[in-house]
């Protein structure tokens, strides 16, 4: 079963490359020329180094990010920045009755609530490995410890970037200061480590004997793909089937498992979670034929959490098709 997400940093004398967190499908990008290789750590196999981000300090709660800290109460994502005067006031008070909500925009489809429109929009675009900003409903994407981190700290946003439209979560523009830094950005999911080779992407477990073999000596010949099946129609390359069906089927927010080519999805931290992961599938369940990414049926422990796993999962409903005339 799929484990909770996690972060790792590598050097050049360790396997792993940093993972980072979340992805939400965006629009569609051009394929990059050439044999170019795009990854959490940014490992080029044409003799570029593993640049990998610093680590960073771990979140402690569930829906903390860097920089932020995220409490549920009544079922909504209160979120505020750490050792702000609002979290204070929270932990002390309560939560005030000022304040700005976004519906349904948070992990897990849950309602998302802060002091204001700016720390939301901060918090949802948030990755480990990161340094986000967010101006006029773009998220500007650095590399921590990227001398274009600092020189926009500096001197705000520079008219030479990279822009993606649509391509970040709740849908948000994409701007950073290279395509390799802003697809390392989209393509990133909690548990996987991913990489951009030749305009397709990669993606294996961290910690794998795969992950190793991939940074040491390149794409195997021995893998699977699913065409057109990743962020924008791009094709998706794995060791095995599996690895990238729970992939494409991870969303935040929720525990995903791929069984038999069906996704069972469920909340972090519900008694059905649980039940599961103890017992297995139940017989009593809610299922959506060919609702979810890859057309593969959903199965949950209701059609509320599968609605709303669809919607953070990014996939669009298929159109109806009018009836056809068979005269």
């Amino acid at each position: 079963m799929n484990g909770p997400a996690v972060s790792c940093a590598g050097g050049l004398g360790k396997v792993e490359p940093m993972t980072i967190r979340g992805i939400l499908f965006g629009a569609a990008w051009p394929l990059l020329a050439g044999l170019s290789v795009i990854g959490c750590g940014g490992h080029d196999f044409g003799g570029g180094e593993l640049d990998v981000p610093p680590a960073v300090a771990k979140p402690v709660g569930p829906y903390d990010k860097p920089g932020f800290v995220g409490k549920v109460l009544e079922g909504r994502l209160w979120v505020y920045r750490e050792d702000s005067r609002e979290l204070r006031s929270f932990e002390v008070m309560g939560p005030s009755d000022k304040h700005v909500t976004r519906v349904g925009a948070g992990p897990g489809g849950m309602t998302v609530k802060g002091p204001d429109a700016e720390t939301i929009n901060e918090y949802l675009a948030a990755k480990d490995g990161f340094y986000t900003h967010v101006i006029d409903g773009r998220i500007w994407v650095f590399r921590d410890g990227s001398p274009e981190k600092d020189e926009f700290i500096q001197n705000g946003p520079s008219d030479k970037h990279v822009s993606r439209i649509c391509a970040g979560p709740g849908r948000m523009t994409v701007k950073g200061p290279d395509t390799k830094t802003v697809l390392a950005y989209i393509i990133a999911k909690p548990g996987f480590s991913t990489h951009v080779v030749d305009g397709r992407i990669w993606v294996f477990r961290p910690g794998s004997d795969d992950l190793a073999a991939f940074l040491l000596r390149g794409p195997s010949d021995r893998h699977s793909t699913r065409v057109g099946a990743g962020p924008s129609g791009m094709t998706v390359k794995g060791p095995d089937s599996l690895t990238i069906k729970d992939y494409l089927a991870s969303a935040p927010g929720f525990y995903t498992e791929v069984i038999e080519d069906r996704i069972w999805v469920f909340r972090l931290g519900t008694d059905e979670l649980k039940e599961f992961k103890e017992m297995g599938p139940s017989d009593k369940h809610s299922s959506r034929i060919g609702g979810g990414p890859m057309r593969m049926t959903v199965k949950g422990p209701d059609m509320e959490t599968i609605n709303a796993y669809i919607r953070a999962a990014g996939v669009r409903p298929r159109p109806v098709m009018p009836p056809r005339d068979t005269q």
